[in-house]
């Protein structure tokens, strides 16, 4: 059935209706609830891919299971920074569980490493790889770790006179359990045989930890999400009362501050956007250390091997801290404010300032760039027409070596004539039409041959910001340029008035160190931002550090709150330049209950005429706010 909320809105607009969920996408669906419920701790898409594959044998390309999962928020969750999708319910009851430990929501500090963080001019990065993420309950599999000296991997001398390699990589053989069949994938056992064959003769932990207790010395160790390794590697120490003493560097933490505007710290996804991956500067390097000491595992498709995961991390830790030592000199307010907030790291890093008194709030506004302003793209001479349109669709599939689907063709064909004949359009399609670009290519080509901007309304924030991905690669596949912007609701963004006089009137000296660490992240980020949508936070910092997440929503844009005009921030307020972008953009992405809201349009109604609907049966959810439309 067709929202009765068709029939509101302008007679030039259109909708895409996708249906209900038909029985092949229902029988994917329950498969992916069985699969997560067996991996209460959550699997990637590409896990899930394959274990759908294995237990019920649906055999689905990965963007059908990414499309399943984002298009089910009620059941799943993620991707989490680690990739991994989870089960909604049971991400519910570990919430519950932690409400009920109040000491960790409310005031108990959770102190970054980063707060104490030591010279890194050498350091050993370390990997576990474990069977599980409790370490009361779950064993270490294997210890990589590589030490580094002014950018190298390099061996020492023990006290005995033992020279120590640059790299320890050892497995350690299990007690009374076995790897289950999953993990075993995720490790690349099942590619490697010979892998678990080493496993099988490996030593105990207890002798594994004193040669690598021996090896490490009193150098700090740094690894990717560190609470995790940290945590399994002092349970087991236990067992040879070892107290490791070591300084211990979280890259994640520094990830934050160096790269504020990447959401995702994925150890893979960090290493190609600083420079190390396949064919990369940094990658390159990475393969010569791999090839002169002998790693055959090393393989950029190897990820989750730890020896792999170690070599990708020590090349990454030089260039965050680079990146943002360069920040810091091209903000000498940040700089000020990260000497002022955590003067350990900044000595560390050598941070120098001369901390003179300023104006904080005005601080906080010279941060965001002034130069936000959509740019200027010269219209197209392209003839819109559905034929044409085809055309150019069966020439970017060809171009492209995307795969010729006739019922994508037709829908494309269908989306141009609405546009054209200025008529309501209604498509349902299953899944493997390619819906996206059918309805995102003529939805541009319009837009950039008429000048009239077209509103792509769907589900949820998240489909909104997978939205946002297909765009590039469409801009990527089509070869055209266009203004795109998204637009969420008011709370969505960071009020820029509030953090400058919430962060003037806060006494330094009264926070403790994870207070610290979430004002320079903020102040970090703010430096990097050009939307302003608290959204783009990693997840994981919110996750990790509660004080983090408090400060955030306690600066959040109110409308209550806000003063317009009247603000002492309005002419870099990020919610108003955004809605102030869209009405120049060729393309603007919002979700249902933006395109629904009275609040947020006032009494004007929505200021387009061109509106694809995705994910159209959802809108049934909102049948209760029919009368905010306005025409």
């Amino acid at each position: 059935m067709i929202p009765p909320l068709c029939a509101s809105w302008n007679e030039r607009g259109f909708f895409h209706y996708s249906g209900q969920i038909n029985m092949s996408d229902r029988a994917l669906v329950e498969a992916i609830v069985k699969v997560l419920d067996a991996y209460p701790e959550g699997l990637n898409a590409r896990g899930i891919r394959r274990a759908v594959l294995e237990q019920t044998g649906l055999r689905r390309r990965p963007s059908e299971i990414t499309r399943a999962l984002a298009s089910n928020p009620d059941l799943f969750v993620g991707p989490f920074s680690s990739g991994a999708w989870r089960l909604r319910s049971v991400v519910e009851a570990e919430n519950i569980a932690l409400r009920k430990q109040e000491p960790r929501l409310s005031k108990q500090e959770v102190k970054p490493y980063f707060a104490d963080l030591p010279p890194l001019d050498s350091f050993i990065a370390f990997d576990l790889e474990t069977t599980g993420f409790d370490p009361e309950r779950d064993q270490i599999i294997q210890i990589s770790a590589v030490r580094m000296t002014k950018g190298q991997p390099a061996s020492a001398t023990a006290s005995d006179g033992t020279v120590l390699p640059a790299v320890f990589n050892e497995y350690v053989r299990l007690e009374g359990r076995e790897i289950p069949y999953g993990l075993k994938v995720k490790l690349g056992f099942t590619k490697h045989p010979e892998w678990e064959k080493q496993l099988a003769v490996a030593d105990p932990v207890h002798k594994v930890l004193r040669r690598f207790r021996n090896w490490v010395g009193d150098l700090p160790l740094i690894a990717h999400n560190a609470r995790f390794d940290h945590s399994f590697l002092e349970k087991a120490a236990r067992r040879i009362t070892w107290k490791i003493e070591n300084p211990v560097v979280d890259s994640m933490e520094l990830a934050c501050l160096a790269r504020p505007d990447l959401r995702s710290f994925r150890l893979e996804k960090l290493g190609q956007a600083v420079g190390v991956g396949g064919g990369e500067e940094g990658g390159l390097q990475v393969e010569r250390w791999a090839a002169g000491m002998g790693i055959s595992e090393f393989s950029w498709t190897g990820f989750h091997n730890a020896v792999v995961d170690v070599l990708v991390l020590a090349a990454i830790v030089p260039r965050l801290v680079a990146i943002l030592k360069r920040r810091l000199s091209t903000h000498p307010g940040l700089a000020d404010e990260f000497q002022r907030l955590l003067p350990q790291a900044a000595r560390s890093l050598g941070i120098r300032t001369d901390l003179s008194p300023r104006d904080r709030s005005i601080l906080v506004r010279e941060l965001v760039e002034e130069n936000r302003a959509t740019l200027e793209v010269p219209r197209t001479d392209f003839i819109f027409g559905s034929e044409k349109v085809r055309a150019v669709f069966e020439d970017m599939i060809q171009a492209s070596g995307l795969r010729r689907r006739e019922s994508q063709l037709r829908m494309v064909e269908l989306v141009s004539s609405g546009l054209e004949n200025d008529k309501f359009v209604v498509i349902e399609a299953p899944t493997g039409t390619g819906k996206t670009f059918a309805y995102l290519v003529p939805g541009l080509l319009w837009s950039r041959s008429k000048g009239e901007t077209v509103v792509v309304s769907t589900y949820t924030r998240l489909l909104q910001d997978q939205l946002v991905e297909d765009l590039e690669a469409v801009r990527q596949d089509l070869g055209l340029e266009f203004r795109s912007q998204v637009l969420k609701g008011m709370s969505n963004y960071i009020c820029l008035e509030r953090a400058a006089s919430v962060y003037a009137q806060t006494k330094v000296k009264n926070l403790n160190a994870e207070e610290r660490f979430a004002w320079v992240y903020l102040l970090s980020w703010l430096s990097v931002t050009r939307e302003g949508l608290l959204d783009e936070l990693s997840y994981w910092a919110i996750n990790t550090f509660p004080a983090l997440s408090r400060l955030v929503n306690s600066l959040r844009v109110e409308r209550g709150a806000c003063t317009g005009d009247r603000c002492a921030s309005s002419g870099k307020c990020f919610y108003r330049a955004a809605y102030a972008r869209a009405k120049k953009a060729d393309i603007v992405v919002m979700n249902h209950a933006l395109l629904l809201s009275r609040e947020d349009w006032e009494d004007k109604g929505v200021p387009f005429s061109r509106i694809i609907i995705d994910e159209a049966h959802n809108l049934a959810y909102f049948s209760h706010l029919s009368n905010r439309i306005k025409s």
